[in-house]
């Protein structure tokens, strides 16, 4: 029996992630996504304040990780998307504006790290047993001062965030051929059944006692 993959338009809603669990279409996606970047602004509004205090860091804080978190939840639900039917479009080009979306994100929180460094573990240990909300942040603190050597200053750290969406280009542009327009000839069992090669397949294949 030849085993042919079917397409993911094919496949029954009940075997598929279930999207609309975090938006309901992909507009509400697109405000979101808009949304994100709206909100950029107040995280800069924090650049070069962290020092003032136990409070200006938590709120600082606060806010990075409720814009992280939004950002995370859009950007895994376009790549969800790609990764389905890597020969959609329009997933393609949300997965695409994700990744600018992501890089942005990752460039307006960049003079975070730098400033904590310069702030001091004795001090930020003080501001953590002094300011409840700072208590959660404690290990991550512990572990930022065990790494510093790898933290390089604010203005390096942005360019690397901006550069997640240049440098994923060609990332994205290899998914597209392996995964889409790259086409196999079959292979065959020891029956002689023609069997799919494709990147999903392969990896079935591999796993048989009969490679």
């Amino acid at each position: 029996m030849a085993t042919t993959l079917p397409a993911r338009n094919e496949v029954n809603p009940d075997y598929t992630w279930n999207a609309e669990s975090l938006y309901s279409t992909p507009k509400e996606w697109e405000s979101e996504v808009e949304s994100i970047l709206a909100s950029l602004p107040e995280l800069k509004n924090f650049q070069g304040r962290l020092s003032e205090g136990a409070a200006v860091l938590a709120d600082a804080l606060q806010t990075q990780e409720d814009i992280m978190v939004r950002g995370e939840r859009a950007y895994m639900y376009a790549g969800f998307s790609y990764s389905v039917d890597t020969s959609d479009q329009n997933a393609a080009g949300m997965a695409d504006k994700a990744r600018s979306m992501y890089g942005q994100l990752s460039a307006a929180v960049s003079f975070i790290k730098p400033e904590l460094l310069v702030i001091g573990e004795e001090t930020l240990t003080q501001w953590s047993d002094k300011e409840p909300r700072l208590a959660v942040y404690k290990h991550f603190f512990s572990n930022l001062f065990r790494v510093q050597a790898h933290v390089r200053s604010g203005e390096v750290e942005e360019l690397l965030g901006l550069l997640v969406d240049p440098f994923g280009g060609p990332s994205s542009s290899s998914s597209m051929l392996t995964n889409a327009d790259m086409k196999a000839q079959p292979g065959h069992d020891n029956q002689d059944n023609p069997i799919e090669a494709n990147e999903t397949s392969i990896l079935k294949v591999n796993a048989q006692h009969d490679r």
